[in-house]
């Protein structure tokens, strides 16, 4: 009868151990948990502030090509102007160069 009293306490005491073990590893799960939860929160709101740093540097690319292409614009057209330019003086030079041939002969 000692025998079987001895270990019915031996059962009573693990069980106790055990319970014990499964409480302080529930604790630990809820811990996780809860750590997860605030982790996938950080990482949803990480996730939300990249995709709006995308938009703000898409934006800023897209307004930087168009500044881009306006400088280009306008840069094409001063050449342009410029090469119109250069035609003019060229004329004039060599109307000037014509008229001073003129005068030349005429006082030869």
């Amino acid at each position: 009868m000692e025998y079987v009293e001895k270990e019915i306490l031996n059962i009573q005491l693990e069980r106790k151990n055990d319970i014990k073990t499964i409480e302080e590893k529930s604790h630990l799960l809820e811990e996780a948990q809860g750590q997860n939860k605030q982790l996938v929160a950080d990482l949803k709101s990480a996730e939300e502030e990249v995709e709006e740093i995308k938009k703000v540097l898409i934006a800023y690319k897209t307004e930087k090509e168009k500044e881009v292409s306006e400088l280009t614009h306008k840069l094409m057209q001063t050449e342009a102007d410029m090469k119109v330019l250069i035609e003019k003086i060229d004329e004039m030079k060599r109307e000037a160069k014509e008229k001073l041939r003129i005068l030349g002969s005429m006082f030869k």
